[in-house]
């Protein structure tokens, strides 16, 4: 889900383009599971909007940023 949906923008790394693309390391405990499931639902300029995910797709995304190395190869990071 990363690699279709993030990848193109917040990088492989997750480091972003600060200030107008942010990182994505730590994201989970910086912003929370709340924040980043609302930030796909509705966006954030310029990110768009991601309301066709299923919740399923959210999940993923949320675990992959969780633990990015420990997802990394699996069908999560892949898909």
């Amino acid at each position: 889900m990363y690699a279709l949906h993030c990848r193109t923008c917040h990088g492989e790394e997750l480091k972003g383009q600060p200030p107008v693309v942010p990182s994505l390391v730590n994201a989970v405990p910086r912003y929370g599971t709340d924040h980043i499931r609302r930030v796909l639902e509705r966006g954030a300029p310029p990110m768009p909007a991601f309301a066709d995910l299923a919740p399923a797709e959210v999940d993923a995304l949320i675990a992959f940023l969780s633990d990015p190395e420990a997802a990394r190869g699996s069908k999560m990071a892949q898909a």
